[in-house]
């Protein structure tokens, strides 16, 4: 059984988003995904609904599998076998390493990951290898 976590890019910070937990210091902020799939971050004081920051955050999930450096693989990865990039999508019910030199995606396994492909960065700060609009992501 696969390990299910997520990340979230922060995209008014340009950044994935750091939990913080310095009560002493008045400061407590972290994201949480509520029963029903909604988005909520909580302070030091309240809970806030998805509905206060539209859009402000991508959440990509955890594909379950690590590069040959033992790096995490999530979505919106970037990867490379040395030759060609790839993007890691989740589509059709499967995640894909989408090459989009040639407009294909290939769905990705551990035998396919471990030994031969890297992480080099995300989609949000390696967009330059890829030409791919986000949308496609």
């Amino acid at each position: 059984m696969r390990e299910i976590k997520f990340r979230a890019w922060d995209k008014e910070k340009n950044e994935y988003f750091k939990p913080t937990y310095e009560a002493y210091r008045g400061k407590v902020e972290h994201l949480l995904i509520t029963m029903t799939g909604r988005l909520t971050m909580r302070t030091l004081t309240e809970i806030i609904d998805e509905s206060m920051f539209p859009d402000r955050f991508i959440v990509e999930q955890y594909t379950g599998l690590k590069d040959k450096n033992s790096v995490e693989i999530y979505e919106g990865d970037v990867i490379t076998n040395g030759r060609n990039y790839a993007v890691i999508r989740f589509e059709h019910g499967a995640f894909e390493a989408y090459i989009p030199e040639m407009g294909i995606g290939l769905q990705i396994y551990e035998f396919d990951i471990t030994h031969t492909l890297e992480v080099i960065g995300n989609i949000h700060e390696k967009s330059e290898l890829l030409e791919v609009p986000n949308e496609t992501l």
